[in-house]
């Protein structure tokens, strides 16, 4: 099983990253991109431990430690792709 990361995400990560750099703390904001990556590889093992998402063939992943949910897709046997993160405070995306 391997994750590959969406092109949006980098944009949402970068997003991220400017925002809490903007308040002055940058650290967190490296802090909650860390903690998104690190928990996104309980999918590697535990594919399905997403709930089940808005979007057609989707889960969410829940963070623990920030407000952030990691949208994804379960492609084949050996592939989930990450297709957004959000904060929990946005309204979810119309469409992916």
């Amino acid at each position: 099983m391997r994750i590959e990361w969406s092109e949006h995400v980098y944009s949402d990560l970068s997003e991220i990253l400017i925002y809490y750099s903007d308040i002055d703390k940058e650290e967190l904001g490296y802090e909650i991109i860390n903690d998104i990556f690190n928990s996104a590889k309980i999918l590697l093992d535990f594919p399905m431990s997403g709930r089940v998402g808005k979007f057609n063939d989707t889960r969410e992943l829940v963070n623990k430690s920030f407000p952030y949910i990691t949208i994804y897709r379960i492609i084949s046997h050996d592939l989930i792709k990450i297709l957004t993160v959000v904060h929990t405070s946005r309204l979810l995306p119309d469409h992916l």
